[in-house]
């Protein structure tokens, strides 16, 4: 027998190797897409980019070893079946139950794995792409553009009609306050000027005028500034215990941890309903390796959104049990009790 588990777990192996590779790589090419489109907004170069990404790589790991580990699951029983080799064990006395006890400890493994990813490094990736994201986004030189339309320097939107190395000519900016009033201000020229902490806009010869619903003010300047501060400290990350015990009145970070949980669990939940689906005999049957790996991965990660969305404490653990017990039931229907 410990030669068969040997050998199941090489073969495993060497499956999830051939499946993990690619899906990961696709995976991080969308991420790494994801971040890119930061650059269109802000000034980053590649060390900022792959610092980014490799805040990126516990989510990406999340998704991907599950759905790994399923397709690798049935390829492999898959191909045994299809070379007869799951035959001669069963003939030679192997009983089926006896077979699934090296990916059982597998799936254990991929579980335990994925918990602490998504309830460890998971926080603490997110939190530190977040404050890294901002501190970029803080810091970075800003640039303005003529003719574009929806450009913002702090709370104002830019407009500039024209643009030298050193000058903008013919700006106007705008700002709506929170309590309705709204501030218009147009100037011939302006400049920005980067500080070591602040950015301000410098407008000069212009006028301004600021509404509100009572009255309506004019103003003439020759020179006015507005300033942009910005702080090159990273945001403060809360450690994990602090992070999840905000469960307690934060049903956001409950609905997270149900769907985080749930996930986790998938390489346990899928042994059953793969094999059954998987493990045949070529003779009379055949195995639909592709469409049955979809139609489980699906439904499972479909059951993981139903959670986070509307799930609670109490339909997680029924949950699971139904889905072992009707993997249970299917692998016992189609092959133990031939096997």
């Amino acid at each position: 027998m410990v030669s068969i588990r040997g050998y199941l777990s090489s073969s495993f192996t060497q499956s999830l190797l051939v499946v993990f590779l690619p899906i990961y790589i696709i995976i991080s090419l969308s991420y790494l897409i994801r971040i890119s489109v930061l650059t269109e907004k802000v000034s980053m170069g590649f060390g900022d980019l792959l610092e980014l990404y490799a805040y990126s790589v516990p989510e990406i790991l999340f998704y991907t070893l599950p759905f790994s580990f399923v397709i690798a699951i049935a390829n492999l029983f898959s191909k045994l079946s299809q070379e007869n080799e799951l035959i001669a064990l069963f003939s030679l006395g192997l009983q089926a139950n006896k077979l699934l006890s090296a990916i059982w400890v597998i799936a254990a493994l991929f579980s335990v794995l994925l918990i602490a990813i998504s309830f460890i490094l998971l926080p603490w990736s997110m939190q530190e792409f977040k404050s890294f994201r901002e501190t970029i986004k803080s810091t970075t030189k800003i640039e303005l553009n003529s003719g574009v339309l929806g450009q913002k320097f702090g709370d104002y939107y830019v407009y500039i009609d024209a643009k030298t190395k050193d000058k903008l000519k013919d700006l106007v900016i705008y700002r709506q306050t929170p309590n309705g009033k709204e501030h218009f201000f147009a100037a011939t020229e302006g400049k920005l000027q980067n500080q070591e902490e602040s950015i301000s806009l410098l407008l000069i010869d212009g006028y301004g005028y600021t509404y509100d619903q009572d009255k309506l003010q004019e103003a003439k300047y020759e020179t006015l500034t507005t300033v942009q501060t910005f702080s090159t400290t990273r945001l403060p990350l809360q450690n994990i215990p602090d992070y999840w015990a905000e469960a307690m009145h934060d049903h956001k970070r409950v609905q997270l941890a149900l769907f985080s949980f749930f996930v986790s669990l998938i390489p346990l939940l899928s042994v059953y309903l793969i094999s059954a689906i998987t493990i045949v005999n070529p003779r009379y049957q055949s195995s639909n390796t592709t469409a049955s790996t979809f139609v489980v991965t699906v439904v499972l990660f479909g059951i993981a959104s139903y959670l986070q969305k509307k799930g609670d404490l109490l339909l997680v653990p029924l949950v699971v049990i139904g889905l072992v017990a009707f993997g249970r039931y299917l692998f016992y229907k189609r092959v133990a009790r031939f096997f």
